[in-house]
């Protein structure tokens, strides 16, 4: 009975022992288990402050190019209010000699209009749609130049001494660039006709 008291002994120490191990690895594998889902947790309430800081951000960036649009929009339609006005007034106050000598201070005032409104505005404007509001800017004042000066040469007839050289900028070259301008603010807005 020695050598089974032995065996019966160490059998009970070699299982109370492998009952230990796996007590053990449960033990620890609860452990790890527990502290994954603490880390994961911290991990997730990191990303949950980044991604709420991050919403603000972008709202914020958000609000402010909305207010930048809606401010380059209203500039734009300003400008081309002024451009289309200044247009029509010399357009129509040029048609004859009368309409020229009576006009011409009108002409002036409202290019002048035009011009300051540009100019005070220009930080708002894309470079390609102010580029394209001074060439017209620039039309309309060669046509008020030319009516001008023949008036200070005493030009009996302004119409036939100035009509051929306005005409062309009123009637052809300031609707060119109006329709190209027009288009380069539709695609700007999103208005294109695509």
């Amino acid at each position: 009975m020695v050598f089974s008291d032995f065996i019966g002994g160490f059998l009970g120490a070699i299982g109370g022992l492998v009952a230990g191990v796996v007590a053990l690895r449960y033990l620890i594998a609860k452990y790890i288990e527990i502290q994954i889902a603490k880390d994961l947790a911290q991990h997730k309430h990191g990303l949950d402050k980044q991604l709420t800081t991050l919403q603000t951000q972008l709202s914020r960036f958000s609000d402010v190019l909305s207010r930048r649009n809606e401010r380059e929009f209203k500039v734009v339609e300003d400008a081309w209010g002024h451009m289309i006005g200044t247009w029509q007034m010399i357009l129509q106050g040029s048609r004859s000699t009368e309409d020229m000598r009576k006009n011409v201070g009108q002409f002036r005032t409202e290019w002048a209009k035009y011009r300051d409104y540009l100019s005070g505005h220009e930080i708002f404007f894309g470079p390609e749609i102010y580029e394209a509001f001074i060439k017209v800017q620039t039309d309309l004042f060669q046509v008020i130049w030319a009516v001008e000066n023949a008036m200070s040469q005493s030009v009996v007839n302004l119409t036939a001494e100035v009509q051929p050289t306005i005409d062309p900028l009123l009637l052809e070259s300031v609707p060119m660039q109006k329709e190209a301008l027009a288009k380069v603010i539709r695609a700007r807005f999103g208005f294109s006709e695509k």
